[in-house]
Parts: structure tokens; sequence; C-alpha cells
């Protein structure tokens, strides 16, 4: 085993390093170059409203960080075989090894383990963490030489000047390049770019805003520097327009880091630098401008408690607490921190997102991994990160050295550090994690040896592997791909088309709990227009099948909240055809939706459905009375309030209720069917 050296930092420690043949190309080195230039591009719409992938922001992302880590392993693993470079590692990576093989064990007894390995959402599973360990790994390998650790700084830079240009035009309301309702205006008026929400955009801008200041000031060239500043510019004036406060507090800190690192080697900080960011920033200032009042008043609350509560974050980190004491040792899955969150949820949360919002991020990094992977995992991955920041620390902020070297490797430690900072306030997303994972490769290359370590099989073997594993990882994600494309394509359409796509979808990864409840889903929307239409022969056969498909969906997934509560409002439709077992059986999803997920409005609507059905009006009216204006978003509890008091001959209180509620949704047809039946009806 050789000692360490810090040849990422140092011009001099370059010749020590044996470098490839120039007429060769690093494969490897193209690959990570490609995901942090690219993946944070990437998005899966095409046009207005043409969707290729279900999951537009984070899946196509995903899809490219694991193509560039697989040819990226696959070039470095072929050049090995060929003993063309070594392996390098750091004692760090320990940690890190450490951490995957407790997330293993949490992913094998989460309630969804499927899930958990792949991810939903969010794109957070098992091998979503074994990915960044990938890029982690590669990033050490290839990333040799202070040129290279320049020239990935300058990729993740080009990466981000766009996503800062597109969410600048969102912001001055341009063109948002995306459909989106009414609902979304405030995310696009504070920028959402390739990244869907203003939060994690502002997250990932921290990265590119910080090199973009340690590329210009170890620039030496005038063109390039001044144009280094104006990207920065660019950067800095969309990671202001997000309004998201974590990033801007992540930018903060990380831009301190880097000047204290400038300051420790003495680098200058010229007239032209001052004059060249005097002019960016007017124009910055210009181009935020209507964002300007909205963002005094976010910086206000900065630190504000008040603030952090009425925003959601307090409550939400108190559930997050709360399943923390009840997950504490191995987690309830990767991924997986929505069952943690739906028993317990307090009331105060219908404040801040509706009844009906679930929660699949706690907005917390630390609190996500506590409850997903356990406190033991968290712990070990505080080490790892805390034995990174430290090893780079000490190198990064060292005194001045014969080159920049120091300074550009410094602004990756910054640009880090202020993408951890953020993740105390924000979600994790794929495409910014991707860069952090990457750097912490950078970082740790500094301190990387080169252990004696000897391939022994043949060279055939090794082949063998690399084909084994191309298949199995194409197969993977052709299959992810295939299955998000045909769920899109339910969701776009409608009857027998509709369920055929669901089909396939189900065909395609016949063991995700989403798959299996499109398919009963669309199959259920079928059966209730046909009872629409009427009882008979046809209507009972595919009422019948919904039934039977919800029924096999609650033994895959007894605790999943929404399958229970999707089965009780179906099965309230299709009562008119399946008779009054149908209700009773409704009652009884609704009452057990409830226990998953309390303060569920539309559970308590469900169930007063079901008891209405039954002639049980008078509890229902009971249940309702104390829900009906609790979440002001939707009609549905009022509507059924009026319904129910007209029932138990409570006319007037039902007609007052009908009239508030057509002055509230006019258009709302549900509304004016219930004003138009109570509007009728005698006064006592």
């Amino acid at each position: 085993m050789t000692e360490p050296v810090e040849e990422v930092v140092s011009v001099e420690a370059e010749s020590a390093v044996a470098a490839p043949p120039r007429r060769k190309l690093d494969v490897a080195w193209l690959a990570l170059v490609c995901a942090v230039l690219f993946a944070p591009l990437a998005v899966g719409q095409f046009g207005p409203t043409g969707y290729f992938l279900a999951d537009i922001w984070g899946m196509p992302k995903l899809v490219i960080v694991a193509a560039a880590a697989l040819v990226g392993v696959l070039a470095f693993g072929w050049r090995y075989l060929n003993g063309e470079v070594g392996v390098r590692l750091n004692r760090t990576y320990w940690w890190l090894a450490a951490f995957l093989a407790v997330a293993t064990v949490s992913t094998s007894v989460a309630p969804f383990p499927w899930q958990a390995l792949l991810g939903s959402m969010n794109r957070q599973g098992l091998l979503t963490l074994v990915l960044y360990a990938v890029l982690a790994l590669l990033g050490t390998q290839v990333v040799r030489t202070p040129q290279r650790v320049r020239r990935l700084q300058a990729a993740v830079v080009l990466g981000g000047v766009p996503i800062a240009v597109l969410a600048l035009l969102q912001v001055a309301g341009v063109y948002t390049f995306y459909y989106f309702s009414a609902a979304d205006g405030w995310a696009v008026a504070r920028g959402i770019s390739t990244f869907g929400n203003p939060d994690p955009l502002g997250g990932y801008l921290v990265l590119p805003t910080v090199m973009a200041a340690a590329y210009a000031l170890t620039e030496g060239h005038g063109v390039r520097r001044a144009v280094s500043w104006v990207s920065f510019a660019v950067l800095s004036a969309a990671l202001f327009a997000t309004l998201a406060r974590g990033a801007w507090l992540g930018g903060l800190i990380g831009m301190v880091v880097l000047i204290v690192a400038a300051r420790r080697q003495s680098v200058r900080f010229t007239k032209g630098d001052a004059a060249t960011l005097g002019v960016c920033g007017m124009a910055a200032v210009a181009a935020v401008w209507p964002s300007l009042p909205a963002a005094l008043r976010r910086a206000e609350e900065l630190f504000s408690l008040e603030a952090a509560y009425t925003s959601g974050r307090l409550p939400m980190w108190e559930v997050g607490l709360k399943a923390i004491r009840e997950h504490w040792l191995i987690g309830i899955g990767p991924d997986s921190f929505r069952y943690a969150y739906m028993p317990l949820r307090s009331a105060e949360h219908l404040t801040f997102g509706g009844s009906t919002v679930i929660s699949d991020d706690a907005h917390n990094y630390l609190i996500q991994l506590a409850v997903t992977v356990g406190v033991p995992a968290l712990l070990i991955a505080l080490a790892f990160l805390f034995s990174t920041l430290v090893q780079s620390g000490r190198i990064a902020l060292s005194s001045a050295s014969a080159d920049n070297s120091r300074l550009a490797y410094a602004g990756w430690l910054a640009g880090i550090v202020g993408y951890c900072v953020y993740l105390f306030f924000g979600p994790e997303r794929v495409g910014s994690s991707t860069v952090m994972w990457i750097g912490f490769g950078v970082l740790l290359a500094a301190r990387a040896y080169k252990p004696d370590i000897r391939w022994r099989a043949s060279v055939g073997a090794g082949i063998s592997v690399c084909v084994v594993v191309v298949i199995l990882a194409t197969g993977t994600v052709t299959a992810m791909a295939r299955s998000n494309y045909y769920i899109q394509q339910s969701k776009q359409s409608l009857g027998d088309v509709s369920i055929a796509a669901a089909r396939k979808a189900q065909a395609a990864m016949p063991w995700l709990l989403e798959n299996r409840y499109q398919v009963a889903y669309t199959v259920s929307l079928r059966a209730v227009s046909l009872v629409g239409g009427g009882a008979n022969a046809e209507s009972r056969a595919a009422a019948e099948e919904t039934v039977s498909l919800y029924e096999d969906l609650m033994e895959f997934a007894p605790d999943e909240y929404l399958v229970t509560m999707n089965f009780a409002n179906m099965l309230n439709k299709l009562a008119p055809v399946l008779g009054r077992t149908a209700a009773e059986q409704a009652l009884v999803m609704a009452r057990r939706a409830n226990e998953l997920f309390p303060a569920a409005l539309n559970a308590e609507v469900a169930e007063a459905i079901a008891l209405i059905s039954l002639d049980r009006p008078e509890e229902a009216v009971t249940l309702l009375e104390d829900i009906w204006d609790s979440d002001p978003t939707y009609a549905e509890p009022g509507v059924r309030y009026a319904r129910a008091l007209w029932l138990v001959g409570r006319q007037d209180e039902a007609r007052e209720i009908a009239y508030g509620l057509k002055e509230e949704f006019p258009s709302d047809d549900a509304v004016q069917a219930v004003f138009e039946l109570v509007g009728t009806a005698p006064a006592e």
C-alpha cells in the first residue's frame, strides 16, 4: 500500500500519476462530465403537453445518471483489466460501505421492499444510494489532476447556466416551457426550470453558483474570467429568484467558505473583477426586480420560527421526530417516509397542506435518513461526511500554493458545504445530489491511495462480468422506462386504451404497487361509467371485477392509504349496482383509511357517504358537522353535509350551506346538484 498523495491539488505531483496515452479517449472521465452537465437539464416532456415519462422531473435525470455511471464503470474496469490504471481508495469509503449495508437491511424489512429498492416519487431508493456511492468512487478514480478538477467544475457551471436562464425567463413571465394549471402559478413565478419546484431548484443552484465564483478566481485568461463572473451573476440571480430560504443560506455559507479559502491562499480579486461584477450585478437586479418585494419578506423570515411553522416545515419535522422514535433502529425503508408520516400527522397539517396532502419528504435530510434507514445509518452517514470535510478542509483551507489548484479544489468543498446546509431545509433530488456525490469523490481523491490489489481472474471472466452487468442494468432501466411510459399513457387515455396501457405497465414491472394500483383504478373508472348508465349485466360484471382487483391490492399492500381510500370511494360509487354489501364494505374501508391517515377528511367523507347509503343519515350528520368546513380547499365535505342535513329534515341548514357553497364554488357540478336539490326543498 502506498502513501496518500495530493495530486488533484498539486501540479508538481501530476507527473507521478500514470497518465494514459493521449491517443486514447478516457470514456470514464467523459461519462462523469456528461452526468454533471446533462442530467440536471433533463426533463421528460416534449412540447406543451407531451410526456415521455410519467415522472417528468426525477426519472429522466436518474436515467442519464445511471447510464453515465454504468458507462464510466465499464470503461474504467476495462482499462483496469488491461493494466492501464490502478484502483484508488480512501479509508473514508468504509463508512460509506457500512451505510449501504445498513440501508440494505432497512430495505429488506420495509413495508414495500421493491419500492424501497427502486424508489418511487423522489427516486431515493436503495439503488439510488448505491448509484451515488458508485459516482463518488468513480470520481476518485478519474479526477486525478488539477486540470480535471477545474474542467469538471466548468462542466457543473456550464450545466447550471441554461437552467438558471430558463428559471429567470419563467420569473419574468416570458414563457413557462411546460404546461401548468393556475394552481401551480406560485411555483412558476419563483422559477421551476427543469426541477419542477423552486425549492429543489434553489438547492441545485447553490452548487454551480459557488463553483462559478471559484472558477472565475482561478482563471488567468481575461475574457474567460469575465465570462465566469457573468455566469456567476446569472446563477446568483436565479438562486435569489427561487425565494428558497434554505438555498439562500446554503449559498451564503458556501461563499463564506470559498472567501476564507481565497484569503488563505492570497488569491487576487482585481479591479476588472469588481467592474465586471458591478455591471452584471445591476443586470441581475433588473432581472429579479419583480421578485424583490417577496424576497425581502422571505429574508425577514429567514430565522423566524413562526415562519418555519406556518410554512409547514416545523410541523413536518415534529412528525419526523415522532417517527424516529418508532423506527430508530433500521428505519422504515429508503424512500418510504410517507408510511411513517401518515399515521403520525397532526391536525395542524390541515392548515398548511390540506387534508389530502401526503408528505414524501421531511424537508430535512437528517430527519429523512433517520426515519427511512435508522439512526445508526444516519450516524454512519455523518461520519462519512465529516471525515470527508475534515480531510478536504485541511487541504482547501491551507496557505498559498504555487498555483490556483487548491482554490479550484476549495470550490468543490464550498459548493458541497453549501448544498449540505440547504439539505437541512429542503428536499434532496437526483439532479443536484449527483453533483454533490461526484464532488465527494473529487475531495477524497486528494487523500486516496493505491492498494496492492492484483487481478487474478482472466480477461474473459472480466468481460463476462461486464456483459452480465450491462444486461441487468439495461434490462432494469428499460423496464422502468416502459413502466413509466405506459403509466403516463394510461393516465392520458380513457376506457379500454387506458386499461390496456396500465396492464402493459404492470407486465413491465409487476412487483410495483403503482402499476398494480393503476390497473385497478382504470378498470374502476370504466365500471363507474357503466354504473352511471344503469344496472345491467355489463355494469355488474365491471363492478365485480373492480372489487376483485382492489381486494387483491389490499392483500398486496394492506397498509397503503391510497389503495384503501380509493377502494372505499369506488365501493360507494358501485353501491347502486352491488347493493348494501358494497356500502357496508365501503364503511369498513373508509374507517381503515382513517386509521392509516388520521385527519384525512376525505376518509371521513367516504365514511359519511357509506352511512347515507346504509340509511343512517343521522350518523352521517354527526360525522360531517365538525369537518365540512375544516378544509376549505375543496367542496366535498360541504356537499355531503348539506345532503345529509336535507335527508334528516334540516332543510333550512342544508339550504344555507348550499348557498354558501354556490358562492365559493360556482362551477362545481356537485355543488350545483346539491344546490338544486335543497333549493326546492320546503322549509319547516
